[in-house]
């Protein structure tokens, strides 16, 4: 914490926050205690650092339900399997190499689970002569496309979870499909759908910040109204540390003898970021017509 003035009246007040060391919680969703400052004031968020080590494939969002259909009955599935990603950080090339190598596990009575470098399998995919099933992306048009292997009737994709975001919606498909012949999604294939992370506070947003903190971001984001910081992931690269100042002012009025704030890092579906290790760090500068008064 830097300040100006002498140890009581001062003109501004920095208190700068590592959400590594924090008094209740963990790195992206907890309760850290500050400095009280006496008096109403402004204060902007500044100088916001966050470790980009989130993972873009994770639970919920990294499964597949695969039924093949070998014989001409088409509502009943011959085999059906579970394929599960497991949690990293994916570029599209590394999903298509990892569903084409798990496409390619067959057995003629597929029964028990397989694990793969990458993947899992509830069990196998069934033998069906020369041939896997397959999966191409294509970089000039954007899309994924499947293929059957061309001793299977029929292939039907599903996605493995009802979340809003799911490794099927990822790799371009808005719906489950089901295909004799070659299907290419109808949508761009995309690794980052939620392009933003945001920082939310309710006691930061407590004191007649919170409809101007809704007001700033409502256009795209009214789901959220603590939002104190939104950081956009563009030009950003796993492991990379994003450098972020957003400079808005809001509004804050301390009531507790010893001050808390809360803080969280969420994806835009509202899900509390994991940052394995990683934190946020953040500057808080309170700054006033009239000297606010620290105690500490």
């Amino acid at each position: 914490m830097s300040r100006d003035g002498d140890s009581h009246a001062l003109s501004s007040v920095h208190v700068h926050i590592d959400t590594k060391y924090v008094n209740i919680g963990n790195p992206t969703n907890c309760r850290i205690r500050i400095p009280r400052i006496d008096h109403k004031y402004q204060f902007i968020i500044q100088d916001v650092t966050l470790d980009f080590t989130f993972y873009n494939i994770r639970e919920g969002r990294n499964s597949l339900i695969i039924n093949e259909y070998v014989t001409t009955d088409t509502n009943t599935p011959t085999n059906s399997v579970v394929l599960t990603l497991k949690e990293g950080n994916y570029s599209i090339s590394d999903i298509v190499a990892a569903i084409n190598d798990a496409l390619a596990q067959k057995e003629a009575t597929p029964t028990t689970p397989y694990e793969g470098p990458n993947y899992t399998l509830s069990k196998k995919f069934k033998y069906g002569g020369t041939g896997n099933h397959s999966i191409s992306y294509n970089n000039i048009n954007g899309l994924i496309s499947f293929s059957v292997n061309q001793n299977t009737n029929m292939l039907e994709i599903l996605p493995n979870s009802n979340q809003e975001t799911t490794l099927l919606s990822i790799l371009g498909f808005s719906a489950p499909i089901k295909f004799s012949t070659p299907v290419s999604g109808d949508k761009l294939a995309d690794v980052y759908p939620h392009p933003y992370v945001f920082v939310l506070s309710d006691a930061l947003t407590k004191y007649g910040s919170r409809s101007y903190a809704l007001f700033q971001y409502a256009n795209n984001f009214q789901q959220f109204d603590n939002v104190i910081c939104c950081i956009p992931l563009a030009n950003n690269s796993f492991g990379d540390r994003i450098y972020f100042n957003d400079n808005r002012t809001f509004q804050y009025d301390p009531e507790q003898e010893n001050a808390e704030i809360d803080l969280q890092v969420v994806h835009q579906n509202g899900e509390i970021v994991n940052l394995h290790g990683g934190s946020l760090k953040l500057t808080l500068s309170f700054v006033g017509t009239n000297n606010p008064v620290i105690n500490i």
